[in-house]
C-alpha cells in the first residue's frame, strides 16, 4: 500500500457515510455488549493517529531518537510485518489495545468526534506528505506506546490505514445489528 493519502480520504468518506443517519444514542452507545460503539471506534482512531504526530514532528526535525534495537535489521521488518497482520480488516480475533488508546467518549457530541476524525486525517495526510523523503529513505520510527517496537515509516502508515478499515468494518457490523 503506498497511497496512503487516498486511502485516508476513502476512510474519511466511509466514516462520514457510516455517521451520517445516526442519531446521537445509536452513535454513543453500542447495541452488542463488549464492542465499542460507533464513537469509541473513532475516538479511539483519533487517538491511536494522533498519538505518532509527536515521533513524525521529530522524524522531521531531525530529532527522532530511536532505541538500540532499530539499528538490528530484521527487528524493524519483524515489528510492522507481525503488527500489520494484527490489524488486518479481515481478521475476526479481537486484540487488546494498548491503555494509551483506549477510547474515552464522555458526552461528546457525533459533530464533535467527526470534526476531531477529520482534522486528524488531515494532519496525518499533511504528513504524509511532508515525509516524502524519510518514507522514501524507509526511515525507521518507535511505536508511540513502547520505544523498543520499532518499524519503518512505510510499515507505520500501512498499519494505520489498516486499522482504520478494521474499524470501519467493525461500526460497518455494528450498522447490521440495528437493519436487521
Amino acid at each position: 500500500m503506498t497511497n496512503w493519502e487516498e486511502e485516508l480520504k476513502n476512510c474519511s468518506k466511509a466514516v462520514a457515510d457510516i455517521c451520517e443517519n445516526l442519531d446521537d444514542k445509536f452513535f454513543r452507545t453500542s447495541p452488542i455488549p463488549g464492542q465499542w460503539s460507533v464513537a469509541e471506534n473513532i475516538i479511539h482512531l483519533n487517538k491511536i493517529n494522533s498519538s505518532y504526530f509527536p515521533i513524525f514532528k521529530q522524524l522531521e526535525e531531525g530529532d527522532l531518537k530511536n532505541s538500540f534495537v532499530a539499528k538490528i535489521k530484521f527487528i524493524p521488518k519483524f515489528f510492522g510485518s507481525m503488527l500489520l497482520k494484527s490489524v488486518d480488516r479481515n481478521r475476526t480475533k479481537k486484540v487488546k489495545t494498548f491503555p494509551i488508546w483506549q477510547p474515552i467518549s464522555g458526552n461528546k457530541e457525533k459533530a464533535v468526534v467527526l470534526k476531531e476524525f477529520e482534522d486528524t486525517q488531515q494532519e496525518l495526510a499533511a504528513y504524509i506528505d511532508r515525509l516524502k523523503d524519510a518514507i522514501d529513505k524507509q526511515a525507521i520510527i518507535y511505536s508511540p506506546a513502547n520505544k523498543n517496537i520499532v518499524y519503518s515509516l512505510p510499515a507505520a502508515l500501512d498499519i494505520l490505514v489498516e486499522h482504520e478499515q478494521r474499524h470501519i468494518a467493525q461500526m460497518k457490523e455494528l450498522l447490521k445489528t440495528t437493519q436487521q
